[in-house]
């Protein structure tokens, strides 16, 4: 198991390397937007820079990656397949599933006590056992009461 670059993939990285360009990965979870409730998406591309500590440094043969630990798990026990599509010049890495982080929040969710973190869903129990210790505080007024005064 693991990130496995298939044939696309390593001919993009040996192109861009034969341009003299640095062929290293970044394989990270980008937050789409915490307030519409849309799920989070695996995202992969180029990196020029160093890239910050937090990420684990994975190899795939002579392909280098620097790996989201979140994605890092789930590609320790599920393949991660890494994907290129070509038009023309423009040349693109992408991931091959579509519903990649559907996937590692289910595995998240089932694997729940084998992780150091617990996934949101399975702390609200824990959130609302806090919260009882909490003041009581009045609920809001209905539009109807702020008729009456």
């Amino acid at each position: 198991m693991g990130i496995v670059v298939d044939e696309r993939a390593r001919a993009a990285v040996n192109r861009r390397r034969s341009r003299g360009k640095d062929a290293r990965l970044v394989l990270r979870v980008q937050r789409l937007s915490p307030k519409t409730g849309f799920p989070d998406a695996a995202v992969i591309g180029w990196t020029r820079v160093e890239p910050p500590p937090e990420l684990v440094e994975w190899h795939a043969r002579d392909v280098k990656f620097f790996v989201e630990p979140r994605l890092a798990r789930y590609a320790e026990v599920r393949d991660l397949v890494i994907s290129a599509w070509r038009i023309g010049p423009w040349e693109r890495i992408v991931l091959a599933d579509p519903y990649l982080m559907l996937r590692v929040a289910e595995w998240e969710y089932t694997h729940a006590k084998t992780l150091h973190s617990a996934p949101a869903r399975l702390t609200v129990q824990s959130q609302i056992e806090s919260a009882k210790h909490l003041p009581a505080v009045d609920p809001p007024h209905s539009p109807r009461d702020l008729h009456r005064r």
